[in-house]
């Protein structure tokens, strides 16, 4: 075996530091495993996992540590405001029934995928794809129109497309909970 080099920790960083991010699309019709799957690809490579599911869950967690923690406040005792505005129209559409504009839903992907953490480490986006082809199709059209706007000249470096039915899902993944 060859010797390793006098700083080998030196000479990995900087071979990891020249390595380009991964930036990974995962597609998949629903029940089919995808987002399980990203959730664990996300944690063992180290990259973001972007998706709708995810934001949902950061606010509904957001919003039940502030309900715990009371209300921070200013300098002259004025309450801070402790959500973002885009938060609070996902909130005011989640408490009034109503399903979660595409507009909304692309300001927080956009934001995501611009954020310096995301754009050096990778990221993961877990597509949202429906039993409704047109519904799925008006994604994939703002993908391509770059509305969707990804990040150093818009290029994944991977696509994942899963395609299993709902019963070989349920083995599947009850197999990655039992040896993650």
């Amino acid at each position: 075996l060859p010797d390793d080099p006098e700083n080998v920790f030196e000479e990995d960083l900087l071979d990891y530091g020249h390595e380009q991010p991964l930036y990974i699309l995962a597609l998949g019709n629903p029940k089919s495993g995808v987002s399980t799957l990203c959730k664990s690809l996300a944690e063992r490579l180290g990259v973001q996992l972007i998706s709708v599911e995810t934001f949902i869950d950061a606010l509904l967690n957001k919003i039940k540590e502030h309900e715990e923690n009371g209300d921070e406040v200013d300098e002259e005792g004025n309450p801070k405001e402790w959500m973002t505005p885009i938060e609070k129209s996902i909130m005011q559409n989640l408490s009034d029934g109503n399903a979660i504009p595409q507009e909304i839903i692309i300001e927080l992907l956009n934001a995501k995928l611009a954020a310096e953490l995301t754009i050096s480490r990778g990221f993961i986006l877990d597509f949202p794809m429906y039993e409704n082809l047109d519904k799925t199709m008006n994604w994939a059209h703002r993908l391509v129109q770059e509305e969707i706007k990804l990040p150093e000249g818009g290029q994944f470096s991977h696509v994942i497309y899963v395609e299993n039915d709902p019963i070989e899902t349920k083995v599947v993944a009850a197999k990655i909970f039992e040896n993650p």
